[in-house]
């Protein structure tokens, strides 16, 4: 199936962030990856110009540094230009605390960050399947 959508990959380690992209390209086929080296470079440009909210999904992480996932994640539900578009988490942190209010603030997922490439493809699947529940059956 082909799906063209929009991805925006939020994540301070560039390593992680190929391989995601890798994965999530080779399970959805038709994607565009936006990717950002952290939550406050992508907060920056969300001030400056409108990202495409239509038909995206965000995919972030929770820990980085000077604005961590979860204030980004803040900023996104207060803003209404961005307060309906599906999170997805994808993180090392096992906090209950976070793991719960990150639920409060309505993510779509709360995954792991996989450490092998069945797990990684897993969890590109588990995107699409985000994806695809919130946008409904996927086009051309």
């Amino acid at each position: 199936m082909s799906i063209a959508k929009k991805i925006y990959l939020i994540d301070d380690d560039e390593d992680d962030r190929m391989l995601l992209r890798e994965a999530m390209q080779t399970v959805f086929g038709n994607i565009t990856v936006c990717e950002f080296d952290g939550a406050f470079t992508f907060y920056q440009q969300m001030q400056k110009l409108p990202l495409k909210s239509e038909d995206s999904l965000i995919l972030l992480d929770m820990n980085m540094p000077k604005m961590d996932g979860l204030e980004l994640l803040r900023e996104l539900r207060s803003d209404h230009a961005y307060s309906h578009i599906p999170v997805v988490i994808i993180s090392t942190t096992v906090n209950q605390m976070i793991v719960r209010e990150t639920r409060e603030l309505g993510v779509e997922a709360y995954l792991s960050k996989p450490v092998s490439q069945n797990e990684l493809t897993a969890v590109a699947e588990t995107i699409r399947d985000c994806y695809q529940q919130h946008f409904g059956k996927a086009g051309n």
